[in-house]
């Protein structure tokens, strides 16, 4: 009986990992869309809790035990249930830390627009539409430093020093517009392929150029700070 407990909790463990990645190559490949691909990882996480729970139980049960039958069904299982389960607790604690928005912008009053990038966000679940004090009011007070970048040149040489920046990083670089002096390009996460669109806009400013940008996720309701996190990783590489 014990052992049958074991291997419950190990095949658990097995199917919750099996269901996590089939959702992430489903999305990734294009088989499913977010909603259906997303259910088999809402299946996978609880499942990885339980068959954690059940493989500790079952691990400590046998441990004082003279037989050890099943034991080694017992530990693979705790280590394949901590291996999911473990880092859904980590991101579980970064979701409840963190505002549930998804669109960052450096100037919350007048953000950039897209224009090149709209029509690859027309099946997009989030819309370019800035949600303005809606979301202001929680971004100042999660990512205050989230602000405009100034440099002390000309802008036009801004833009052109903008524009190497942006092509040395991991981007889609989607428009260069030098009249506009507007980036725009996508940035993909590496494990479910997100897709997060950015614009960079380049204006006057009395000591030289003001650098706007806005990165905006196209799913989920919260980006866990990825956004703002690109937006402060992109201007500390302008300042090097």
């Amino acid at each position: 009986m014990i052992k049958k407990i074991a291997i419950f909790g190990f095949a658990l463990a097995l199917l919750s990992i099996l269901a996590f990645f089939a959702g992430v190559i489903c999305f990734r490949t294009g088989a499913l869309a977010f909603g259906p691909a997303f259910s088999f990882v809402k299946i996978a996480i609880p499942a990885s809790f339980a068959a954690t729970a059940i493989s500790i139980g079952v691990t400590l049960w046998i441990l004082f035990r003279p037989v050890k039958a099943g034991l080694a069904y017992a530990l693979v299982g705790v280590m394949l249930g901590l291996s999911l389960s473990v880092p859904m607790l980590r991101l579980k604690g970064t979701v409840d830390s963190l505002p549930r928005i998804h669109d960052i912008t450096t100037d919350t009053e007048k953000p950039p627009q897209f224009v090149a990038i709209l029509p690859l966000r027309k099946d997009a679940l989030n819309s370019a539409v800035y949600e303005g004090h809606l979301i202001a009011e929680q971004q100042h007070k999660a990512y205050p430093d989230i602000s405009p970048k100034i440099l002390a040149m000309a802008p036009t040489e801004a833009f052109q020093l903008l524009v190497a920046k942006a092509r040395a990083q991991p981007w889609e670089v989607v428009s260069i517009d030098k009249e506009a002096m507007r980036i725009e390009a996508t940035a993909t996460s590496a494990l479910f392929a997100f897709k997060d669109d950015l614009v960079i806009q380049v204006s006057i400013d009395a000591k030289g150029s003001r650098v706007d940008m806005r990165s905006v996720s196209r799913v989920g309701i919260s980006d866990l700070g990825k956004n703002a996190e690109r937006i402060r990783n992109f201007f500390a590489t302008v300042s090097e």
